[in-house]
């Protein structure tokens, strides 16, 4: 009504630059008598934001334990991120600083996201590694024999790449086509090589090599294990700790072809044959190596093959006290567990392990785990020492004759057998009396 009005006050200007987001601009007018008026408008800066959140991830862990050990709590610094907008969230993780972790390698994931959808993601691995045990089981040093190694196929004639060449550091043969490792005759998925031990290992873990005289490895692998050699078991390993589920182990192999890469078993295994089977390769399937494990037993007077253990006693005994000396010896640990020692029980399919073959150069007769003495001409056999019966029995030609002795007059109420220690066959079984002394005894134990 003065006809003037001045301004008293602003916070903006026009040009003035504008934060990103919301800024409120306020002008302030008075007239000459004092009275004010305010004009408040908003002034919204919106941007296209497509900058992801910066994220402060976590590098790789390794960690190394004890064989038999199934995992392992492992604490890391928690990833972190920041943002423009001054805000980043975190909508995703599969693992926690301090959670167990399974032996193998597990991804952790982190994702972050800003107000305007921008995600980020951070990727680390958890590597939990076994101790190799130093118990090679003999492939490097010879004491498999070639005949326990056996593949799917290998490469050229002659077999000059055959599963014998599977030898942890064995080298190419001067002069020959002998190669520097097995090699597959087939390049695919469906190949294998295999080792039987001949009886049950506790088998903790695999190291392997590429051809010594070429440049071709193997890359990854899975292995199966069997007791009998018909049913094989696939290493597992757990996935993660949201769905713990086992799934099939792929190891990882070997990067060039002398390097030895060593791989533990996320917990050991108990089996007779082990069987390796490459998932991928450099130029051409081909390996060398070595397994690691427990005999059945750690006692040396013990000697295993097959199913079963032995043990030789070189004192004169008759068959009353070869089965009680048997039972008389201390439980056995096994890595199926304590076994109770007995007689030997055995047929004309076995084949005993060479004891002391030294020793013995003709062939020689023990007792073995039967007799008639309940019933006249009826033998029963005691299998395993704990009362479980054979019904199979492997007589020799006219045997049992049941045939009094002329002298004495008893009755021939116990078996034995002979053996050759070329060979250490069982012949067939006959009846004998049951006081007779024999200088060698020998005892088992069933492993399964």
């Amino acid at each position: 009504m003065s006809g003037s009005a001045t301004l008293v006050s602003r916070n903006y200007s026009p040009g003035d630059e504008f934060p990103v987001g919301s800024t409120i601009v306020k002008y302030v007018f008075s007239d000459e008598s004092g009275n004010q008026a305010s004009c408040i408008f908003t002034v919204i800066i919106s941007t296209n934001d497509t900058t992801p959140p910066d994220i402060t991830c976590v590098d790789d862990i390794f960690e190394t334990i004890g064989l038999g050990t199934r995992g392992v709590r492992v604490h890391f610094t928690q990833p972190s991120a920041t943002d423009i907008s001054g805000n980043a969230t975190l909508i995703f993780k599969n693992y926690d600083p301090g959670d167990e972790f399974p032996v193998g390698s597990t991804g952790v994931t982190y994702v972050f996201v800003d107000g305007s959808g921008n995600q980020a993601t951070c990727n680390f691995t958890v590597a939990i590694d076994t101790e190799i045990s130093n118990s090679s089981l003999g492939l490097e040093n010879g004491n498999i024999p070639d005949s326990s190694l056996t593949a799917s196929s290998f490469w050229g004639n002659n077999s000059p790449c055959s599963p014998k060449m599977a030898r942890l550091h064995i080298k190419r043969i001067d002069g020959t086509s002998v190669c520097g490792s097995w090699s597959s005759g087939v390049v695919d998925s469906n190949q294998w090589i295999q080792v039987d031990l001949l009886t049950l290992y506790r088998i903790h873990g695999v190291a392997t090599q590429g051809r010594e005289d070429w440049t071709q490895w193997v890359t990854s692998y899975k292995i199966n294990c069997s007791k009998d050699g018909l049913i094989f078991d696939t290493v597992k390993e757990f996935t993660t700790k949201t769905t713990n589920q086992l799934t099939d182990k792929v190891f990882v192999g070997n990067y060039d072809h002398s390097t030895v890469v060593y791989n533990a078993f996320p917990e050991p295994i108990v089996c007779r044959y082990v069987r390796l089977l490459p998932m991928s390769w450099y130029h051409h399937i081909s390996l060398r190596m070595e397994l690691y494990g427990d005999s059945p037993v750690q006692d040396p007077e013990w000697h295993c093959i097959s199913r079963k253990c032995y043990r030789l006693d070189t004192g004169e005994k008759s068959w009353k006290d070869a089965r009680n000396y048997c039972h008389s010896l201390s439980a056995v640990i096994t890595i199926t567990g304590p076994k109770e020692p007995s007689l030997l029980f055995a047929d004309t399919t076995e084949k005993l392990p060479p004891l002391l073959a030294p020793i013995f150069i003709d062939k020689f007769s023990i007792w073995i785990n039967c007799n008639d003495k309940q019933e006249e001409g009826n033998f029963t056999c005691d299998i395993d020492g704990q009362g479980t019966k054979e019904g199979k029995q492997s007589w020799a030609p006219g045997e049992p004759n049941g045939d009094p002795d002329q002298i004495t007059g008893k009755d021939e109420d116990c078996a034995a057998v002979s053996i050759n220690p070329q060979d250490w066959v069982v012949r067939g079984w006959y009846d004998i009396i049951c006081s007779t002394l024999y200088s060698n005894t020998i005892c088992q134990i069933r492993l399964y």
